[in-house]
């Protein structure tokens, strides 16, 4: 029997349950970005975009990752990356 990849999980997770429980990442990404754009309007120069709220969760995930292993942190990581990349997608 094999185990799965964290990159298997992961495509498990973006293209199932959380696409299902929270729409497309990049109108669930946007609504996050307006969010964070409000909160954050004072200190920006420019909006954030879904595109960067993805690769902001890359960044926290890894900066768990850093602090203690846990597989979950890699198996988010690895999806916010694919995120990243169907906002991508998405814009062009």
């Amino acid at each position: 029997m094999s185990k799965s990849t964290v990159l298997d999980d992961a495509a498990k997770i973006v293209f199932g349950d959380r696409e299902k429980a929270y729409d497309h990442p990049s109108r669930n990404f946007e609504a996050t970005a307006k969010i964070w754009n409000g909160i954050l309007q004072a200190k920006l120069t420019g909006p954030i975009s879904a595109k960067e709220v993805a690769l902001m969760m890359v960044g926290l995930k890894l900066a768990r990752e850093s602090h203690r292993h846990s597989r979950d942190n890699l198996v988010d990581a690895a999806g916010y990356v694919e995120c990243a990349a169907r906002c991508i997608k998405e814009d062009d």
